[in-house]
């Protein structure tokens, strides 16, 4: 697991949207990166650590390996749920298939958590959430890679984004050379 807080590893952006009355504060605190070997090819593990007053939102990531390749994971709508499977120890169970088919003829299921027997918002203004991705590369190449996470308000509205730069050698991580990681991607 590398710590990735220097400038040339780890670059942060936090976008205030300031033309919103309902504008929610927001940080990145940390990012980790760690690289997970799996049968079926090495894993990207990420972990990043924030605040936020908003009570619930989304969130979206995306790979790219430098001049071969770029995926992003958007889920529905404005992303994957952060009330879901997103943050650290998720005490989220979604309901199941049969149940969420009842729900539809009856037309319950207009509410944003209605999926959903337990989940994990609403969050807490002021507190510090660890929030984990954990995607397979999906395509097998040395070299620069990137990953990006944007965290999102319930109204797909950006409120902060984390890249990282890395070098990959036979799915282990390296260093970056200082250089390379400003000027290349």
């Amino acid at each position: 697991t590398w710590e990735l807080q220097t400038p040339l590893q780890y670059n942060l952006r936090a976008a205030l949207v300031t033309d919103r009355d309902d504008a929610h504060n927001h940080s990145i605190h940390n990012v980790r990166l760690a690289m997970a070997p799996a049968e079926a090819g090495a894993r990207v593990h990420l972990e990043l650590d924030f605040e936020t007053s908003a009570p619930r939102g989304y969130w979206t990531f995306g790979l790219l390996a430098k001049g071969v390749s770029t995926i992003e994971y958007k889920g529905d709508g404005h992303g994957y749920d952060v009330c879901c499977q997103f943050l650290s120890g998720s005490r989220c169970v979604h309901k199941p298939y049969h149940e969420l088919i009842a729900q539809h003829a009856a037309g319950a299921d207009h509410t944003w958590d209605a999926m959903y027997t337990t989940h994990d918002c609403p969050l807490v203004a002021g507190r510090s959430y660890t929030g984990v991705v954990d995607k397979p590369l999906h395509v097998n190449a040395d070299g620069l890679w990137a990953a990006v996470v944007e965290l999102l308000d319930p109204d797909g509205q950006e409120l902060a984004c984390a890249a990282v730069t890395f070098r990959l050698n036979s799915d282990v991580l390296v260093p970056v050379d200082a250089t390379e990681a400003s000027t290349t991607l």
